[in-house]
């Protein structure tokens, strides 16, 4: 099925055109080339696509981009009592609108994470306001069949949340990827989670590209600074 996707997606992107030498798709370091003697429906498909009109295109180019989202799996083995304990907030990407006005005022928090017996998951989170009060939210992600999803409701903003632990090294650092969805509209969160105030640059980078193959703008991608934890 991605696989699917990713041509609907390479035929969105075309600018080869119908008399040209045919579409090159790239994805990382592999490419394809569509040319004339690929099977007509899928040629005649393409272009058509190709000459839609702009809201079209960017209604294509959203159903790509939300395909690839649903495929973000957790990672294999996952192991939710090796999560447990205190970790450090340090990066927060996000392609909801708001996150533009807010990330200057955006710091580093601290999460607590609790597993319950039965496979769900408590999560605290705290932060220091610049009035020097604790801003403190909670959430019980309940698993699912999936071990490293879990889902739950933000009873505070009314949203409904897919959380996936897509990349952790225990003692070191997590990669959550949350699919947000509220009144049918859809978002996705990062959240790079780390056992220290201080998490190598290759963990950062690690972040970032990710954040970036999703589909997240580079100024939507923050690494939060340290101003005092709350007491």
């Amino acid at each position: 099925m991605l696989r699917v996707w990713r041509y609907a997606c390479a035929c969105l992107c075309n600018t080869g055109g119908p008399g040209g030498h045919g579409t090159v798709y790239k994805h990382g370091s592999a490419q394809t080339l569509l040319t004339s003697t690929s099977t007509p429906t899928h040629i005649e498909t393409c272009s058509a696509v190709a000459m839609a009109n702009g809201m079209l295109g960017m209604l294509g180019v959203l159903l790509c981009v939300l395909a690839v989202r649903a495929d973000v799996l957790p990672q294999a083995d996952f192991d939710v009592q090796k999560v447990a304990g205190k970790w450090y907030m340090v990066g927060f990407a996000t392609n909801a609108d708001w996150f533009v006005s807010r990330k200057p005022e955006m710091k580093m928090g601290m999460a607590t994470l609790t597993p319950k017996p039965n496979g769900d998951l408590e999560m605290d989170y705290s932060s220091l306001k610049s009035d020097g009060s604790c801003w403190k939210m909670n959430h019980l992600a309940e698993k699912t069949d999936t071990p490293g999803k879990f889902r739950y409701r933000n009873q505070r903003w009314g949203n409904d949340n897919d959380m996936r632990v897509v990349d952790v090294k225990y003692d070191e650092y997590a990669i959550v990827h949350t699919i947000k969805t509220k009144a049918g509209s859809t978002s996705i969160l990062h959240k790079l989670y780390s056992r220290t105030q201080d998490p190598s640059q290759a963990i950062l980078d690690k972040f970032t590209q990710f954040s970036l193959e999703q589909g997240i703008l580079p100024d939507n991608i923050a690494i939060l600074r340290d101003y005092g934890q709350c007491s």
